[in-house]
């Protein structure tokens, strides 16, 4: 190694190539970055999808969820399989192992997917796996303005724009979302049913049969081929009227003689709004997985404008929600830190380093190590991000630390030795001196990063870029100390700065009359050290904590839920009064709103179920002084205007990301599992009274299940047996007739429209109708359907919940203004003091709680291997234990302060303050091992211990307060940042700034102390 310093130190112009090559590869790398958020912690994920029109939950429940979930358990590396019934929609969740590819586990459900279908009953359609997306995945929302009506917009949306948007490469799917379906309805005359002797069932059959094209081979004719083909698919409402369902003496009678046929809007389970418009058209944009979200959007704008364009008049498509924009804010928030970081780190390096060249040359390994970082970023294919950059950002004063190390011992030994210009000799003995203890010292900060790396789940997927970033960049800037350092030391020579020699002095002389008066008070050192060591241990185990702070999007999402027998217009009404009570408030631009469901996607909703996602002004428009205040003020007009609607307050990305990874929409919810949902219900309610009474606990509710009205119709089997009646077709007689059903398509040109049949409205409006209903049996008998079956009103349940084969209701609320770790352990005892389980009941946290308590296990585990790495390493470098004792005294002060730091800022104990507790383990024990060797060269032959030892940390005090005070500096821009994602990062920063102000005092002041206590005595005996 020192030779090829050498070799660097005589090899001036190669070196300025490789920087120059460097730099300039490096700003190539940068500019083709591209950015997202953060990376994407959704889990591995297969979503089935199954529409059973007409179905009731429990229904849906019995003959598709749990035969699809029984199908599904034997697959391999399958952590766990959640399904969701209500009413017509079955949706299976298949949640993978994080290792398996997503396509791979999406070829292994899609080839059960035919066993599946054989095991369903005939009236409910194939099932269809979901679209390949993530929680990131929805990134875009535009809607259709136009004046012409909503049918004509949703055809429009379906049939054109949808069409193009999906030529994109990288969009999953385009969910259309509000508006009207266009179908041909076959509306019936039940009269002329009876009139015609018909039953509903026969016209059914006549219907599906009179649309089919056929192929009839060919004929030759002049030596050519002709194709002969049958054209009998139904093209337009007149074929359709056409259509013979009976023939009375030779005379055909057709569909219309029957029925009213006309176009029509199909059934709807969901709609959408804007800015109180009822009945938009929109269409969400989700995006395939790992597919970078900024470069696709790029393209979604460009095809906008082009769809634009090419729209008859009238017609434009307007963009409502833009996930580029938070990527942009997010982006700016941590390019920001580490434009204005490098600054600070600099202007710290020129000012303590009295020496022109030897700044310049230090402040050189930030680009360095940065240029080289983007590099390697690009080539790896990673984003830059809140994570990747954040990495970066926090590095920074890192980064120059190795750096400070070597260039100033350079400087010093060129001092003492009087040699201003260049001497490859001193340089070589100056880099030789720092050599090893810096190498150990540099390893030791790798071996506190590498951990990250090894981190799984939801907490690998978002740090493991952080980590890897970091790491890239401190080892680039370890290259830089090393190898290029030296080679530009012996370029420039020295260029003395006089005029900022006073600030170090300064610093120097108040240091020394610190150490001079607490160095002989050895005692009151040792007991002041320890009991903030144990004050921290009491706030430690007092402390709140969570999993990861929750990420400002500005953007707020709000959740409305209504009673579950609400009806979609009037789901529709509280919506827009909702959307117009938010609107009075200066700080909202525009609300989108969404009700139930459009296409099956990843997020399918009841009726009784509304999302509006608020989209915000810019701060400088606000009158109240944050996101909470504004959130507490609309609740409170919510609530007030509109008493008994439950509102779950939330944003759009981190809701989306709940749902898939926890499968609750809120930060905390407690699993009831069990048999009986009856049963279930009455735990809830009670669990929910409970967690009511909790500070800090808002939005609590109980997924609402019970109390869905229904209509029985329990058939009479020995009645239907004596009038000879298939039981089948009883029921797919009630169900055209009331509920409707597709039975055939009409075809025009490329778009397909649904034919829908189904009784007049007069003929199904109460429940009269139903019990008056007549059932056509097979010998032309219309027999009262109170003859065969007993109609009755009860109750069901709206949705059912499953997860690994087991019923289970949530109780769900949000977090604000207290940690979730306190809550979840006052509630845990208040609910079993409070509440006796049932035998095959039990309780489980999801949330954001079920991801904590996953990580603190690894991350626990990390810290430990860790530490013990570092103590093998130490060992290896001192081979002594009281050596080793001396440096570890910086260890628990160092994470004390940390932990008080997080105190006194009021923050909590999380996923990223745990990181920086991990990082303090190398960067507390940075300068010690450089320190110790002082310590021991000076005190080894000396007959005045105390004055070596005052000696050795007076020379080592210039790099002491550089490393700490430059990797401080680098923080401070991300600790008072405010922009998107600096909330995840301030944790992080807390610590490790917290515990660097701390080991400073024990690097300076205790392990003085505790080297002359350990050694003073045992170097007199000798």
């Amino acid at each position: 190694m020192k030779r090829l310093i050498e070799i660097l130190c005589e090899k001036k112009v190669f070196v300025f190539l490789v920087i120059f090559v460097i730099v300039v590869a490096g700003i190539i790398a940068y500019q083709s970055l591209k950015i997202d958020v953060f990376p994407d912690p959704s889990p591995i994920l297969v979503q089935i999808f199954t529409e059973s029109e007409g179905m009731a939950a429990e229904e849906v429940e019995k003959f598709v969820s749990y035969p699809i979930e029984t199908s599904l358990f034997g697959l391999p590396n399958v952590n766990k399989i959640t399904s969701f019934s209500m009413f017509g929609l079955s949706t299976v969740n298949v949640y993978f192992d994080d290792q398996v590819d997503i396509y791979f586990a999406r070829q292994l459900v899609a080839q059960q997917l035919p066993a599946i279908t054989a095991k369903l009953p005939e009236f409910v359609e194939a099932p269809a796996l979901g679209p390949i997306t993530t929680g990131l995945g929805m990134v875009y929302i535009y809607v259709l303005e136009s004046n012409l009506p909503s049918i004509e917009l949703r055809t429009l949306q379906d049939w054109v724009i949808k069409f193009q948007l999906q030529t994109i490469p990288g969009i999953a799917a385009v969910m259309s979302q509000g508006g009207e379906v266009k179908q041909f309805q076959v509306i019936i005359d039940p009269g002329k049913l009876i009139k015609y002797k018909l039953d509903l069932h026969t016209v059914i059959e006549r219907i599906k049969k009179s649309s089919k094209n056929i192929t009839a081979g060919y004929i030759v004719r002049n030596k050519e081929e002709y194709i002969i083909r049958g054209l009998g698919l139904l093209e337009e409402i007149e074929d359709l009227k056409k259509v013979v369902v009976k023939e009375v003496e030779a005379i055909p009678v057709f569909l219309e003689n029957i029925a009213d046929i006309k176009p029509g809007a199909a059934i709807k389970r969901g709609e959408a709004l804007l800015n109180q418009k009822n009945s938009i058209v929109s269409g969400i944009v989700m995006k395939l997985i790992g597919v970078n979200t900024s470069e696709l959007i790029e393209k979604i704008n460009k095809k906008i404008v082009e769809i634009n364009a090419g729209l008859p008049d009238g017609i434009q498509l307007v963009p409502v929600y833009n996930q580029a924009l938070i990527i942009k804010a997010a982006f700016k928030t941590v390019s920001e830190a580490l434009i204005i970081g490098i600054i600070l780190v600099a202007i710290i390096l020129f000012l303590f380093i009295n020496d022109l060249p030897s700044a310049l040359v230090s402040v050189l390994s930030i680009p360095f190590a940065v240029f080289i970082t983007f590099i390697v970023m690009t080539i790896t294919g990673m984003t830059a991000d809140l994570m990747s950059f954040g990495g970066l950002a926090i590095g920074i004063g890192l980064l120059v630390d190795a750096t400070i190390v070597v260039v100033e011992n350079i400087s010093r030994n060129r001092e003492n030795s009087k040699k201003m210009e260049c001497d490859s000799k001193s340089i070589m003995s100056a880099v030789g001196e720092v050599l090893r203890p810096l190498s150990y010292a540099m390893i030791m900060i790798i071996l506190s990063f590498i951990p990250i790396l090894t981190l799984s789940g939801v907490e690998g997927k978002m740090f493991r870029p952080f980590g890897f970033t970091l790491l890239v960049a401190i080892v680039s800037a370890i290259i830089y100390a090393v190898f290029i350092s030296p080679a530009l030391m012996n370029c420039f020579g020295a260029r003395k700065l006089f005029s900022t020699a006073f600030i170090f002095n300064f610093l120097k002389k108040t240091y020394l009359r610190i150490f001079d008066f607490f160095y002989p008070r050895k005692k009151m050192v040792v007991v002041g050290f320890v009991l903030i060591f144990i004050f921290s241990i009491v706030v430690f185990f007092n402390m709140g904590s969570e999993f990861i702070p929750r990420l400002n999007e500005q953007t707020i999402q709000l959740e409305t839920l209504l009673p579950q027998n609400t009806y979609l217009k009037e789901t529709e009404k509280v919506m827009n009064r909702t959307q117009q009570l938010i609107m009075e408030f200066d700080e909202v631009e525009r609300i989108y709103g969404r009700i139930g469901r459009g296409e099956s996607g990843t997020h399918p909703h009841p009726v009784n179920m509304g999302h509006s996602i608020i989209i915000l002004k810019d701060r400088k428009y606000w009158k109240v002084k944050n996101e909470e205040e504004l959130i507490r003020r609309i609740e409170a007009r919510i609530k007030e205007n509109i008493p008994g609607v439950l509102l779950n307050f939330t944003q759009p990305i981190k809701h989306n990301l709940d749902h898939l990874i926890t499968g609750v929409r809120a930060d905390l919810a407690i699993k009831i599992y069990g048999d009986d949902y009856n049963q279930l219900m009455v735990l809830a309610d009670k669990i929910k009274y409970i967690l009511e009474k909790i500070s800090g606990v808002k939005d609590a509710q109980v997924t609402r299940v019970s109390g869905q009205n229904e209509i029985a119709v329990k058939l009479k089997r020995e009645n239907l047996a004596r009038f000879g009646l298939d039981p089948s077709d009883v029921m797919e007689e009630i169900e055209a007739s009331f509920g409707g059903k597709n039975i055939s398509k009409i075809y025009q040109g490329d778009v397909v429209y649904d034919v829908f049949i189904r009784y007049g409205y007069e003929f199904r409006k109460d429940l009269k109708d139903l019990s008056r209903y007549f059932v056509h049996s097979g010998k032309n008998q219309m027999i009262p359907l109170s003859d065969v079956a007993e109609v009755v009103e009860t109750t069901g349940f709206s949705s059912i919940s499953r997860e690994n084969g087991k019923r289970y209701i949530a109780v769900q609320c949000n977090v604000r203004g207290r940690d979730i770790g306190s809550i979840v352990s006052e509630s845990t005892e208040k609910i079993y003091k409070s509440i006796d389980l049932p035998f095959g009941y039990y309780l489980s946290w999801g949330g954001q709680y079920e991801l904590k308590a996953k990580a603190e296990k690894k991350l626990y585990l990390v810290l430990f291997i860790t530490l013990l790495l570092i103590l093998i390493l130490l060992f290896d470098y001192l081979k002594s234990w009281r050596d080793i004792l001396v440096i570890l005294v910086n260890l628990p002060v160092s994470l004390s302060g940390g932990i008080l730091s997080l105190w006194i800022s009021g923050a909590y104990l999380s996923v990223p303050s745990t990181i920086g507790f991990l990082a303090l383990l190398g960067i507390a024990l940075e300068n010690t091992l450089v320190l110790i060797s002082f310590f021991k060269r000076k005190t080894v032959n000396t007959h005045d211990f105390d004055r070596a030892i005052r000696d050795s940390v007076a020379l080592r005090l210039r790099p002491i307060l550089m490393t700490k005070f430059t990797t401080i500096i680098g923080l401070l821009p991300l600790l008072f940042a405010s922009g998107i994602g600096s909330e995840i990062q301030r944790p992080l920063v807390i610590v490790v700034i917290g515990g660097i102000l701390f080991s400073i005092f024990t690097t300076l002041l205790l392990m003085p102390v505790i080297y002359q206590m350990l050694f003073k005595a045992r170097l007199r005996d000798r």
